[in-house]
């Protein structure tokens, strides 16, 4: 038996977390799903009768068959990427729809096996609206939220709030003549408010302002929980973001959180049917513990790099190994 490894041939955690599992001789196989259509060979049979269906990959000439697999990490896929010989743009569309036609089938085949996490799981976790409102009914402290794109309802939250900032949900890079930007979160200031008649082109999601004394990262891994903190607000530069900083990784340090908000976080990781999630919460200067978010795949090797706290091995334990 062994863990399949689903990510790209990009993705620096998954060769972090290899290197670690090879020091202690855990099974595995990756599958980068970008080079599934250059490097990887895949075969699916079924017939009528008793017999079930059969189903392998090959990958640099090693077969796996399907049911040698006990456990799936899930990590970075990415579309299947076609020959460089294939240009026409509507036999690219082919290609890649029918690869990722056939990934979607595996992840179904395997739904009965361990994950960390499901497709499902993490797609449905993504919903950052329910998120907020499964975070209400668990108990947590939540920011006031308004998703619009009616500049009236926004003027009034605006001035029922007061200090609001407004992020994106998904769309957070952008791509304009050849440069790539990134967009974090930011505060609705004068010149917002001034051309809030723009956003009647795109839903736009606001919060109140959180006042912050610091910022902890609460990482679920199993029955694991690893909790970090940072002081964002002594840096100009992370006081609404701590995610501008390319130096973030150095600056977190281990911490600890009230039993009740880790039993919450466990239950809102069970609820999703997720093994991993990473949470986002903020400590108030009154002493309330915010919840802002859930990413049901977000990075956590850096934490293990700077700080040496031992995720690998509770993502091999969560993985049956």
């Amino acid at each position: 038996m062994t863990i399949l490894i689903v990510t790209n041939s990009n993705d620096p955690t998954a060769d972090f977390a290899i290197d670690k599992f090879r020091i202690k001789n855990v099974p595995f196989v990756r599958l980068n799903t970008d080079r599934f259509l250059k490097e990887v060979q895949h075969d699916f049979s079924i017939q009528s009768g008793l017999a079930p269906y059969s189903m392998g990959i090959t990958i640099d000439g090693t077969r796996l068959d399907i049911d040698s697999v006990k456990s799936v990490w899930l990590r970075r896929p990415e579309d299947p990427k076609p020959d460089p010989s294939i240009t026409n743009s509507e036999a690219i569309r082919y290609c890649t729809t029918e690869a990722n036609y056939v990934l979607k089938s595996l992840y179904v085949l395997l739904e009965k096996r361990i994950w960390v996490s499901h497709p499902k799981a993490i797609a449905y976790a993504n919903v950052k609206l329910h998120q907020l409102e499964l975070a209400r009914q668990l108990g947590f402290l939540i920011p006031k939220s308004l998703c619009t794109n009616n500049p009236e309802t926004a003027l009034r939250f605006i001035e029922g709030v007061g200090n609001v900032v407004v992020k994106p949900f998904k769309a957070n890079v952008i791509e304009t003549d050849g440069t790539t930007a990134v967009i974090y979160t930011s505060r609705v200031d004068d010149k917002a408010i001034k051309n809030i008649a723009s956003i009647k082109f795109a839903p736009h999601f606001f919060q109140e302002e959180i006042p912050k004394v610091k910022e902890y990262r609460v990482t679920i891994i199993g029955k694991d929980a690893f909790i970090t903190s940072i002081d964002s607000q002594s840096d100009p530069n992370l006081k609404l973001d701590w995610r501008s900083s390319s130096d973030k990784p150095k600056q977190w340090n281990p911490d600890d959180l009230p039993d009740e908000i880790l039993k919450k976080c466990f239950a809102m990781v069970e609820a999703y049917g997720l093994n991993y999630g990473a949470f986002d919460f903020a400590l108030t200067p009154d002493g309330r513990i915010v919840f802002f978010e859930l990413n049901p795949n977000g990075q956590w090797a850096w934490q293990e790099i700077y700080l040496g706290l031992p995720m690998t091995d509770a993502l091999i334990r969560t993985l049956g190994y």
